[in-house]
C-alpha cells in the first residue's frame, strides 16, 4: 500500500502515517474479533444463565401454587365457619 500512494504521488512521510494508521486500525479490529472458541464460551455462558433463570422460575412458581393453596385451604375454612355461625 504504501507503495502504491508513494506511486500516486503522495509523499513518504504521508503514505508512511497512512499505512501506520490503517495497521493500528486493522489490529484494533483483529483484537476485538471473536474466535469460535470464544462465541462457543459465551454460548455455553448463556445457555448456562437461562438454565438458572429457568430453575429459578420453577421454583417461584412452586411456591406460588403452594401458597396459593395455604390460601385457598383457610379462606375455605372461614367460609365454613362463617356458613356455620350464620345458619344457627
Amino acid at each position: 500500500m504504501y507503495e502504491a500512494l508513494v506511486d500516486a504521488g503522495v509523499s513518504k512521510d504521508r503514505a508512511r502515517n497512512v499505512v501506520l494508521a490503517q495497521k493500528d486500525t486493522m489490529d484494533q479490529i483483529l483484537t476485538t474479533l471473536a474466535t469460535k472458541t470464544d462465541m462457543a464460551e459465551f454460548r455455553t455462558y448463556v445457555d448456562g444463565r437461562f438454565d438458572l433463570v429457568g430453575e429459578q422460575m420453577t421454583s417461584m412458581t412452586n411456591r406460588i401454587v403452594i401458597r396459593l393453596g395455604a390460601l385457598m385451604v383457610v379462606l375455605t375454612g372461614l367460609l365454613g365457619a362463617i356458613l356455620t355461625l350464620t345458619h344457627r
